[in-house]
């Protein structure tokens, strides 16, 4: 039996990876439905190479940091989207930053 999108938790994740090819920092918010925090860390794992940046010259996904995992409302996605990105702006002045939104 599978649960209805409803009645799984929907996730917002923080990341950031810094790619020495350009001397550039790159932030992410990512947001998801998964079943549990192990499931949410797959699904982070599985569609952060969807983002070139976040990969390295052979393909492989470079080093990353995963600033902060956890539950949250899917109409709270944008609010917390903003806050990132406002405070990865404040903290590393100009770099990209991004919002993903993924979908099952």
């Amino acid at each position: 039996m599978t649960k209805k999108k409803s009645e799984v938790p929907y996730w917002g994740a923080f990341v950031y990876c810094y790619n020495p090819d350009v001397n550039k920092i790159l932030g992410s918010f990512i947001s998801f439905w998964a079943r549990n925090k192990f499931e949410a860390l797959n699904a982070l794992r599985d569609h952060l190479p969807a983002n070139p940046d976040y990969l390295d010259a052979s393909g492989e996904l470079r080093p990353y940091t995963l600033l902060d995992l956890r539950q949250i409302k899917p109409e709270e996605s944008a609010e917390w989207a903003e806050l990132f990105m406002s405070f990865f702006s404040n903290e590393f002045g100009g770099y990209e930053s991004s919002r993903v939104t993924l979908s099952a």
